[in-house]
């Protein structure tokens, strides 16, 4: 008896790290952590032997000396990878004295400069992509009241997606901030959350996703709807954003996530001029936005002035000349077996062998003005096809005359999908 209570308390307190480890880290850290219990992992083998000689987590420093006792990974290759390491902190300067490392002198005044602002702002201009504009709603005319509504609408830091430093000038600029700058009538509504959250306090964050059952709350759709009613155009800022789709974890589906549609359909039950703006990494699956709205742009995560570029390109200052980089698919690609690498299988995948019907092609995008094209130096696509492999390093060349024959200024980035779907 005096033995068992003893055992009791220990097996409880193991019982209380392992809960602890469990809500605090990802399952990999738990993966890691028993394989280093039970013996020298392969990945260590594998990963020292294809040459991955970093490894940010503690993967090499918990397990790979053990891997070397237990001749998993021999010596050699440790050497040659700590080598490599050395050689390029050497050539980088990185073991000098600090005072003399040149990339620790470049401050923030460098990094924050007006030069690398205005990079930002056009990076994010020239990325945003118009999917849908029915009605020629946009660009918006002066003096529109309108409504700004959505998780998005106000966000800051959320335009950042993930792996970046500290910023703090987008806590400043982000849609509605830059809308009530630049002197528009808007009026504001939140409508929902992506998570029910307040934006970085879900636990985990942001290494885990929003907990189930807690992106359920409607309790501000009501209120959005009422202010969409009352104005010209209503503008839904909708997305995903780090506890949806972040690093450590994968989404399950495709679609809005949370009551995002819901309050996208009680928007267009009472507003006929209603424009979404996407704020994501992944492609949204929404045929709603695509059949309901009047008009849908593409922001993607647009960075530190990114609620700028938005405004430029509604207000019509810029043209939108973005085109999508992906396919938007419909809901139901997630029944296709994400390992399948075969991409020809099940159905295909990409826009070069999907054959099923999707959203919004790979490419897509419109414009506010229109172009004319012509083939030039008497090519035609028959011709293109005929002379493949004609230049010395097998490409095709030819010519095509752009022409801006609408009454906008705008840039005009064209692709050419030939019959294999092969883009050029």
């Amino acid at each position: 008896h005096s033995i068992v209570l003893p055992l009791l308390r220990l097996l409880a307190c193991m019982l209380y790290f392992f809960l602890l480890i469990v809500y605090l880290y990802p399952s990999h850290y738990l993966i890691f952590f028993f394989l280093m219990i039970r013996r020298p992992p392969r990945s260590t083998l594998s990963s020292s032997s294809a040459a991955s000689d970093v490894y940010k987590r503690q993967l090499y420093k918990t397990n790979l000396y053990n891997s070397m006792r237990a001749g998993a990974v021999s010596e050699a290759d440790v050497d040659k990878a700590a080598a490599r390491v050395y050689r390029t902190q050497f050539l980088l300067g990185l073991l000098d004295p600090p005072e003399s490392q040149p990339y620790i002198q470049i401050g923030p005044d460098k990094v924050d400069s007006e030069q690398s602002r205005q990079v930002a702002l056009r990076a994010a201009t020239e990325s945003i992509v118009l999917l849908n504009n029915t009605k020629a709603l946009l660009p918006l005319r002066p003096g529109d009241r309108l409504a700004l509504i959505g998780p998005h609408a106000n966000s800051t830091q959320q335009l950042l997606s993930n792996y970046h430093g500290t910023n703090t000038l987008v806590n400043s600029h982000s849609p509605l901030m830059v809308a009530l700058n630049r002197k528009l009538n808007v009026t504001y509504s939140l409508g929902c959350q992506i998570c029910d959250y307040p934006y970085g306090k879900n636990p985990g964050f942001p290494n885990m996703p929003c907990p189930d059952g807690m992106a359920n709350d409607t309790s501000g759709i009501p209120a959005a709807a009422a202010i969409a009613g009352q104005v010209d155009v209503a503008i839904l800022f909708l997305g995903n954003d780090q506890t949806t789709e972040a690093e450590n974890f994968d989404r399950l589906g495709i679609g809005l996530p949370g009551v995002q549609e819901q309050l996208l359909e009680a928007v267009l039950a009472v507003q006929s001029n209603v424009v979404v703006v996407l704020i994501n990494g992944g492609p949204i699956a929404s045929a709603v936005i695509r059949d309901k709205a009047t008009a849908v742009l593409e922001a993607f995560y647009p960075g530190e002035l990114g609620g700028d570029a938005i405004w430029d390109v509604l207000t019509g200052e810029v043209s939108p000349a973005g085109k999508l980089p992906y396919t938007m698919y419909t809901e139901n690609i997630t029944t296709r077996d994400i390992r399948q690498v075969d991409l020809t299988a099940d159905g295909g995948i990409t826009y070069r062998w999907f054959n099923g019907t999707v959203l919004y092609p790979f490419g897509s995008g419109l414009s506010y003005t229109q172009f004319s094209y012509k083939w030039l130096d008497g090519n035609s696509l028959p011709t293109v096809l005929s002379t493949n492999g004609a230049a010395a390093d097998g490409a095709v060349n030819f010519s095509v005359r752009v022409t801006n024959v609408g009454s906008v200024v705008s840039v005009s980035y064209t692709h050419l999908t030939l019959p294999t779907k092969r883009i050029v």
